[in-house]
């Protein structure tokens, strides 16, 4: 979707090449947030799995001339119309909200059983001990983020509209709501045939790494998307 932003007029990553696709590890991010991101986290090279929200978020001086520099240089280059995409914001959010001028939050979240297939065909993980592993450990990271979204939902005075990731691509509705959540006529370039791990179901590794996570956690997948749903829009 942040591909259909950027060609919208909507700067997310900064730069049109057709050569430069999805299918080939592109993920339409903005290179320099997302370095920002992972400094401010501490957490350069280190898999998404493994990147939990830390005790304490606190910018050093080198870090908020960074932040400072990267918001200047967009606003002078783009004025109000770009934005930025990377999942490690759901972490980093409030650093960054104490230096954006005015802003619109786009929230999208996903299903854990989506995830699940996508980390799992990527990894190629047979072994059912390392299933459970896997998905315990997937299960609390997607919990911790989207928890953070929650509380960031309720506490911001930004305007934010949360899109479900599979109603978005699947069917016009979705996105009809993301274009007058924006105000323009959007360039839409979903292509269902990148949307491979489409599936409402769990299956038992993942539903017993659930029952885990709730046990140490407190956090329960289905309490946390339930929520989501029922979040609201705020225009």
């Amino acid at each position: 979707i942040s591909d259909s932003l950027d060609y919208s007029c909507i700067i997310m990553f900064g730069f049109l090449r057709d050569s430069v696709m999805f299918e080939y590890g592109n993920k339409y991010e903005r290179i320099s947030t997302n370095q920002l991101n992972e400094s401010i986290l501490g957490c350069v090279g280190v898999e998404s799995l493994d990147i939990s929200l830390p005790k304490s978020l606190k910018l050093d001086d080198i870090q908020v001339k960074c932040m400072r520099e990267i918001i200047q240089t967009c606003n002078h280059q783009y004025g109000a119309d770009w934005g930025f995409k990377d999942p490690r914001t759901t972490l980093t959010y409030s650093l960054w909200a104490e230096e954006l001028p005015a802003h619109k939050l786009i929230v999208i979240y996903r299903n854990p059983g989506e995830l699940w297939l996508h980390y799992r065909s990527k990894q190629r993980i047979r072994d059912r001990l390392l299933q459970l592993d896997f998905g315990y450990r997937l299960l609390q990271r997607w919990c911790e983020h989207n928890a953070n979204i929650i509380a960031i939902l309720q506490n911001t005075q930004a305007k934010f509209l949360i899109l479900e990731y599979q109603n978005l691509m699947l069917g016009d509705a979705e996105f009809k709501r993301l274009q007058d959540f924006t105000g323009i006529k959007l360039d839409d370039r979903r292509r269902q045939n990148f949307y491979r791990h489409r599936t409402d179901k769990q299956n038992f590794s993942l539903k017993f790494a659930a029952w885990l996570v709730e046990k140490k956690t407190g956090y329960h997948p289905t309490r946390i998307l339930k929520h989501l749903k029922t979040c609201g829009t705020k225009r």
